[in-house]
C-alpha cells in the first residue's frame, strides 16, 4: 500500500513553506502540497475561505490521488484540516 503525505501550509501561506521538506519525504514515499485556492500561484477565488470550504478542496485533491492512507502534516492553523477533513471522506 503506497502512503500519500500531505504536507498543508498554514493560513495565509502558500506551499512554498515546505520547499526544504517535501523533497526530503519525497525521497522515501509521494510527498504533496498544493497551493489553496487565492494563495502563492493558485488563481484568485472569491469565495469565503472558511474552514469548512477549505476541508472540501483538500477532500477534493485527495481523491484525486486515488486510495490512501493518507497522512496530513499541518503548519499552524493548517493542522486544523486533520480534524476538519475526516468528515468529507466519511461515506454518505
Amino acid at each position: 500500500m503506497h502512503k500519500h503525505i500531505h504536507l498543508e501550509s498554514g493560513m495565509g501561506m502558500s506551499r512554498s513553506c515546505w520547499g526544504l521538506v517535501q523533497p526530503l519525504i519525497g525521497e522515501a514515499t509521494r510527498a504533496v502540497v498544493y497551493d489553496r485556492a487565492g494563495i502563492g500561484r493558485s488563481e484568485a477565488d472569491s469565495a469565503p475561505q472558511t474552514l469548512a470550504r477549505i476541508a472540501g478542496d483538500l477532500s477534493f485533491l485527495l481523491q484525486q490521488l486515488g486510495s490512501g492512507p493518507f497522512i496530513l502534516v499541518g503548519h499552524s492553523r493548517g493542522d486544523w484540516l486533520s480534524v476538519l477533513w475526516q468528515p468529507h471522506l466519511a461515506p454518505p
